[in-house]
């Protein structure tokens, strides 16, 4: 993936994972690859691995997701509105 992004200069990583997800990169993986900040954007939401489903807090994170994916795609790198961990102050 990394090579794709070096190679491709309008190439960005998006990583959606879950609080509650121990097996999913963080983002930091990515980083230490040589991805830079400016194409490489990530989100912690509350929930499991699949941050998008009602189960562990999905409710909430649903529309945060939605709302992230959406920004990505039309814009590029984001800050969320909201905080991207669902609960988090």
């Amino acid at each position: 993936m990394s090579d794709a992004v070096k190679a491709e200069r309008h190439l960005r990583l998006a990583v959606i994972s879950g609080f509650y997800d121990l097996g999913s990169a963080s983002g930091a993986a990515f980083a230490k690859t040589g991805i830079t900040a400016d194409r490489l954007t990530v989100w912690r939401l509350a929930g499991g691995h699949e941050v998008y489903s009602t189960v562990f807090g999905g409710e909430e994170a649903r529309p945060l997701f939605n709302e992230a994916v959406r920004k990505f795609v039309r814009t590029g790198p984001l800050v969320l509105s909201k905080s991207p961990v669902v609960g988090a102050h």
